[in-house]
């Protein structure tokens, strides 16, 4: 998509996974900030530095982008978790590493835990569509019961 210049200067495309990465990140601190029902789109998309059609044309309505930070912050986290080696160690350091592999990522990023938070409040209503939703938490549950079953 081509975006105009007010200048007259030659229009430039626009990156399509940049402005989504911009409206994801804008999104994620408008959540964290008001919560679902308070976050407004006009405030997302000035965030990100793009207008609310284009918000609208990446990701439908309000409850598709916050299902997609919801889908953003577990990924990230999962992620996180994955990276660690855990095997061979004694599964009392395994559990301890993933335990503290834990508390550093909600350190890092305590909105998670406010993110978190506002959809339990909603009693999972958008985690619970996200057909995904079980992906992300098997690999923490395979890893605690490959831990658990060492001794």
């Amino acid at each position: 998509m081509l975006k105009r210049r007010s200048n007259g200067a030659k229009p430039q495309r626009r990156n399509p996974v940049n402005t989504r990465k911009k409206l994801l990140s804008a999104a994620r601190r408008e959540f964290a900030k008001s919560g679902l029902a308070g976050a407004r789109v006009d405030e997302i998309a000035a965030r990100a530095g793009v207008n609310k059609q284009l918000l609208y044309h990446y990701f439908g309505d309000k409850d598709a982008l916050y299902l997609a930070v919801l889908e953003w912050v577990y990924e990230e986290i999962r992620a996180q978790e994955r990276k660690l080696n855990l095997a061979g160690l004694p599964p009392d350091q395994a559990i301890k590493k993933l335990i503290e592999s834990s508390f550093d990522y909600l350190d890092l990023h305590p909105d998670f835990i406010v993110l978190l938070n506002d959809e339990n409040r909603s009693r999972a209503r958008h985690v619970r569509a996200w057909s995904r939703i079980a992906d992300m938490h098997s690999p923490l549950v395979s890893m605690v019961s490959s831990i658990l079953k060492q001794g």
